[in-house]
């Protein structure tokens, strides 16, 4: 099966998908085409992701799909949400009926049949009729929390450090008022404290030390319904 004929099959197969689940809107990654050995490795996106690179789109449709498709058998397999650096040699174990890690699933009528908006487990994310938190709003939030004592320290007292504008939400991180006067080691705040303010719910969750890129994606795979790693639970209600 050449580079023509594969994509033809797999659009068929988009086809049916996107005519289940309409809001998935799965298009061919074009830049993400691959034939190793007696393979052809396809790539699946949101189309709106594909345009917009935004991750609330990518949430839409299934987390970043591949089709596989078998050259010698002429059979589809479809892989969500996996490592691509261990996609090809999984799928071998899956062939040869060894221990797989991945999950396979053949495209046929079935598949077909089996595809429901349920089975997605997708949260519904409902458009807020307030308006979106401001600056000022989110900080005094913040402050407000701040008051409580479990941020009370006979050593240390926590304020606002600095405020940053991520988008979707606010990200507010806080320090010792105490090194903020001594940029000294001694008076650093141990496993820092920081907040992030969903500007649409107005919920505020309170986050630890980490890379703020990686955290921000968590939350919003949390947002929009996929699985995360971190454990979400707003400390306003």
């Amino acid at each position: 099966m050449n580079k023509e004929e594969t994509l033809k099959k797999v659009n068929e197969s988009l086809d049916i998908i996107n005519q289940k689940l309409p809001f998935a809107n799965l298009v061919i990654d074009e830049n993400e085409i691959q034939e190793i050995n007696e393979t052809w490795i396809v790539k699946c996106q949101n189309k709106q992701f594909l345009e917009s690179g935004k991750i609330k789109d990518r949430l839409h449709a299934f987390p970043e799909p591949y089709l596989i498709v078998d050259k010698n058998g002429d059979k589809i397999y479809f892989c969500r949400n996996t490592d691509d650096s261990i996609l090809l040699s999984d799928y071998q174990c899956f062939k040869e009926n060894s221990y797989s890690e991945l999950e396979w699933e053949e495209v046929n009528s079935k598949f077909y049949e089996s595809l429901s908006s349920t089975r997605l487990n997708r949260k519904k994310v409902y458009p807020s009729n307030q308006s979106p938190v401001t600056k000022e709003e989110a900080l005094k939030l913040v402050e407000q929390e701040l008051e409580h004592e479990d941020y009370r320290d006979d050593h240390f007292r926590i304020i606002v450090s600095n405020i940053e504008d991520l988008g979707e939400v606010w990200f507010v991180g806080c320090s010792s008022e105490k090194i903020l006067k001594t940029n000294k080691v001694q008076d650093m705040l141990m496993g820092g404290t920081s907040f992030l303010i969903d500007k649409e719910s107005n919920k505020m969750y309170a986050i630890g030390a980490g890379h703020l890129d990686d955290i921000l994606e968590d939350y919003l795979y949390y947002k929009y319904g996929w699985h995360s790693e971190m454990q979400w639970e707003p400390v306003n209600s």
